[in-house]
């Protein structure tokens, strides 16, 4: 999640750091966004099917707020038709892959302070299995353009790159019965 979701957000120029709920915040600024994952977020096919939104920003009286919730059971659902044959290993890239572009498409909210969806690519209303695995989305700082306290700090931008792990190359996506209309 956290590699896909640095790949995605690289042409945003957006710095990115992460802190545990645990953890006492090192800053909290005008960027800061906090993120929930809810529901199973770890490796099997989901308990149940679960339908609806992947993951939603909060609001109040139509003001977007930095707090973001990403539902791992409605993204294992989504994803389980396509994977259902793949081995463990192939099925947790993807989740991640997926969990890394829905949280990507919600920061854009998030940070933008807006629910405006494009009409295509990662910020459009709805995402497929398909746009969840396919090889490439980018976010740029277009998709962020209405915070305008969206501004990397470079020092803490530097640090995240030096310490981020090499992503794991991630397999191409299933190519027959996989529930995706190819």
């Amino acid at each position: 999640m956290k590699s896909e979701l640095r790949r995605i957000v690289a042409d945003a120029d957006l710095g990115l750091l992460w802190q545990s709920s645990s953890e006492r915040p090192s800053e909290v600024n005008g960027r800061t966004v906090s993120v929930a994952l809810t529901g199973r977020c770890f490796g099997g096919p989901p308990a149940r099917y679960e339908s609806g939104p992947l993951g939603w920003t909060k609001t109040i009286n139509g003001r977007v707020l930095p707090f973001v919730e990403i539902s791992c059971g409605r993204i294992a659902s989504l994803l389980e038709p396509a994977l259902r044959s793949e081995p463990q290993a192939v099925r947790d890239l993807f989740f991640g892959k997926a969990l890394g572009r829905v949280l990507g498409h919600e920061l854009a909210h998030a940070l933008s302070r807006t629910h405006h969806h494009a009409s295509e690519g990662l910020c459009k209303a709805a995402l497929s299995p398909r746009d969840l695995m396919q090889s490439h989305y980018q976010l740029a700082r277009a998709d962020f353009a209405a915070a305008p306290l969206v501004r990397p700090n470079r020092a803490q931008q530097r640090q995240v790159a030096q310490n981020a792990p090499e992503p794991a190359e991630l397999p191409d996506p299933p190519t027959s019965g996989d529930g995706l209309g190819r």
